[in-house]
């Protein structure tokens, strides 16, 4: 029954995996569904009258609001790791480059 559960579920919600098992992209996906109506109810995310883009870095969240108002996701991400990890707080955008490549971390594709 399990199984199956999981099955429907990944169906229903396109993850790249379909047969049952319920590795790390299904529970990502599960967490960006179970937080799709509120995702920021915890209040993490200031609310401000421009357009801002919050990062969940406990629940791997990434949403965008204008207000109280929801206009992207949630969807799941990753941040970085260990020795790498992703700076916490305000931060402002200094480059839009739709499709950069980073030369920081080993030419790693960042659209």
């Amino acid at each position: 029954m399990d199984c199956r559960a999981i099955c429907a579920f990944q169906a229903q919600h396109g993850t790249a995996r379909t047969d049952g098992y319920a590795d790390l992209g299904t529970y990502r996906t599960l967490v960006a569904v179970q937080a799709a109506h509120r995702p920021n109810a915890a209040g993490h995310c200031p609310v401000r009258s421009f357009r801002v883009t919050c990062v969940d870095m406990n629940r791997q969240l990434l949403c965008v609001q204008t207000g109280d108002r929801l206009d992207f996701g949630p969807v799941p991400i990753r941040t970085g790791r260990d020795a790498q990890e992703t700076r916490p707080g305000w931060h402002a955008i200094y480059s839009r480059i739709k499709d950069h490549v980073s030369t920081l971390y080993a030419n790693a594709p960042m659209p």
